[in-house]
This record gives structure tokens, C-alpha cells and sequence, in this order.
């Protein structure tokens, strides 16, 4: 989920006053961190909650 997120939120930034180098790893690498640690949370959540469900009498 977070490789496909974060590129596109990386490509609609205007980074005209960024070097490469620093859009890459002051604005892409944290926010794909991001994208995965919240992709994996939620994800892990709904697994959780399902889990649940189906073990209820």
C-alpha cells in the first residue's frame, strides 16, 4: 500500500526548491515510513477485529 501512496503524494509536491538528493530523503523516505507504519497499523487492526468476530460464540 505505501509504495503505491507514497509516490503519488511525492510526485504532486512542487519540489523546485529542493536538490534531488534532499526530495529524497527529507520528503519521500519519511513519508513512505509513514505510509507503512500506518498502512501496517490499520491493517493489522482490521485483522485483529476480524479475528475477533469470528472467535465470538
Amino acid at each position: 500500500m505505501a509504495v503505491l501512496v507514497a509516490p503519488l503524494v511525492h510526485l504532486l509536491h512542487d519540489h523546485s526548491d529542493l536538490t534531488p538528493d534532499e526530495a529524497l530523503w527529507k520528503h519521500f523516505l519519511p513519508r513512505m515510513l509513514a505510509f507503512m507504519v500506518a498502512g501496517a497499523i490499520v491493517f493489522g487492526g482490521v485483522a485483529a477485529i476480524r479475528n475477533w468476530l469470528k472467535q465470538r460464540p
